[in-house]
């Protein structure tokens, strides 16, 4: 994909490291619903009630929001994952919980639905953040300024890293100040500051911390790491605009979607995702030493054909509940939704029967439940 979509500078800057990790499950054959042949599909307006409110409900704005900083790209995506479902998807220690045994693991089967395969991709993308962040100096400054303790998100919003937490800003300006990085920004409420040596660029607020790299391939895409991170600090304490305040189908997006556990979204200005916006090109990604290349971040493009942006979920296996995952999409106009191809897009793996599509006017929810097994095994 290109600089505005899923972000391969993430993979390439922070894989460098060495760092191994492969995304994903082994099979769930022994799990998998009808996906064809057991949706449920709601019609336009027939979940209208009496008062003839939305079929799809709306809610509050996602608490990471003020990570998401207006672009002036035509695409849009972010991933964002809350700590706590990190590490329970890694067990804290970077080993997966979702491991079937060595037989299946040798199988290399992984899941397949597109519900479950993108906000995976989200989780891992959101780990290699943090190990990244971990692994350059400014990573020291992040943990001692955190006062909330390990709570937060982590958010990736095109090619730019943010964990959103509660820090103590007049510490971090004090800690940055003992490192060997430039001061390129300093105001009472947010300072950017500049590694020439390593091409990185980190920015904090009271409540964000972010950074973002050089990209590996020179000049190639013209990304210019310091203003992507003065964008972000900015607009988190309202000298810019966020992406919302200047889109209204993207402000529905987050308002419409379940934004706990895993969540990864697409989005575009122009009347439809351009064809290549899910695009992993092999050759563009590095493999580490004894793994697996980047293309382990594949994503599944489906559901998104013909509309204008997708906001996807999936919420993990719990002590109280089984997998659950979610998606709305909007269109720029009703006939560009091709219902019958989405209803054979998702849901694959889910149980058989749980698979829903509700169409409200030109946009549409898709809800799925899915056994433990799917991602445990």
């Amino acid at each position: 994909m290109d600089g505005n979509g899923v972000s391969r500078r993430a993979a390439l800057c922070l894989l460098g490291t060495g760092l191994t990790l492969a995304a994903g499950c082994s099979s769930s054959e022994e799990t998998e619903g009808d996906g064809n042949g057991s949706t449920e599909t709601g019609a336009e307006g027939e979940n209208l009630d009496g008062e003839g409110d939305p079929a799809i409900e709306t809610g509050d704005l996602p608490a990471f929001t003020q990570a998401l900083a207006a672009t002036p790209d035509e695409n849009y995506f972010f991933g964002a994952v809350d700590l706590e479902t990190m590490w329970t998807v890694f067990d804290g220690d970077g080993d997966r919980r979702f491991e079937g045994d060595e037989d299946e693991s040798e199988s290399g089967e992984t899941p397949t639905d597109p519900l479950v395969v993108n906000p995976l991709s989200a989780a891992l993308i959101g780990y290699v953040v943090l190990l990244g962040l971990g692994f350059s100096a400014a990573g020291s400054v992040y943990e001692r300024n955190d006062r909330a303790g390990g709570e937060g998100y982590v958010v990736f919003a095109n090619d730019t890293n943010i964990v959103v937490s509660d820090y103590d800003f007049d510490g971090i300006v004090a800690d940055m100040g003992e490192l060997d990085y430039e001061e390129v920004l300093l105001e009472d409420d947010r300072a950017v500051y500049y590694d020439a040596s390593t091409g990185q660029a980190v920015g904090a607020t009271e409540s964000l911390f972010v950074y973002a790299h050089e990209s590996e391939n020179g000049d190639e895409d013209e990304f210019d790491p310091i203003a992507a991170v003065e964008r972000h600090v900015d607009a988190a304490v309202g000298e810019r605009p966020l992406e919302h305040e200047t889109d209204d189908d993207f402000e529905w997006l987050l308002r419409a979607g379940d934004t706990t556990g895993l969540v990864f979204c697409l989005f575009s200005d122009a009347d439809e995702l351009a064809a290549d916006a899910t695009d992993l090109d092999e050759d563009e990604f590095e493999s580490t030493e004894g793994g697996d290349s980047g293309t382990d971040l594949d994503v599944d493009d489906q559901p998104y054909e013909g509309a204008k942006g997708g906001l996807q979920h999936l919420d993990i296996v719990t002590d109280e509940s089984r997998p659950f995952a979610s998606a709305v999409f909007t269109y720029a106009s009703e006939d560009r939704i091709d219902e019958e191809r989405l209803e054979d897009a998702v849901g694959t793996q889910a149980e058989a029967g749980s698979t829903t599509v509700v169409r409200d006017g030109a946009r549409v929810r898709v809800e799925a439940t899915y056994a433990e097994e799917t991602l445990e095994e």
